[in-house]
């Protein structure tokens, strides 16, 4: 073989090697992240997380629930629950492991009684798992009238 053809495929080796090794550490990186890393995982997954409670006088006091499943492979943990409003929304869940395939419920209390005008109102709930996905933003709408 000449020279020159072995310079040219050495220097070629040289350059596709550690680029071609990149890439293959990008695309394996990429799919772990897409699977999890194959650890089994908690997924909690909302019936509903957007609630429209409808038209209430202001001095009714709410009581409704977000219900949830851990639809995942792995024990489900909520390490928080916040409302926007603290001094208007009260929220009661449980802090025990909820098991794969098992459901729960975030139980709220809303008594806005002389803090909000007329009109639509939106309130969030942020929920803090041990799910991939850590943090779900929970909504209740409402519309308060003078009834």
């Amino acid at each position: 073989m000449p020279m020159a053809f072995v310079d040219k495929m050495t220097s070629l080796r040289n350059i596709l090697f550690p680029l071609l090794s990149v890439v293959l550490l990008l695309m394996a990186t990429a799919s772990c992240r897409q699977k999890g890393n194959g650890r089994p995982q908690a997924v909690i997954e909302f019936a509903d997380t957007v609630l429209d409670l409808g038209e209430v006088a202001l001095s009714d006091t709410l009581r409704f629930s977000y219900h949830f499943t851990n639809t995942g492979d792995a024990g489900l943990l909520l390490w928080g629950v916040q409302p926007d409003c603290g001094s208007c929304t009260h929220v009661a869940y449980s802090t025990d492991t909820i098991a794969p395939g098992e459901s729960g419920e975030i139980a709220v209390t809303f008594n806005g009684a002389n803090k909000y005008g007329l009109g639509p109102h939106d309130f969030y709930i942020h929920v803090r798992t041990n799910t991939e996905k850590q943090y779900n933003d929970l909504l209740f709408t409402t519309y308060f009238s003078s009834l």
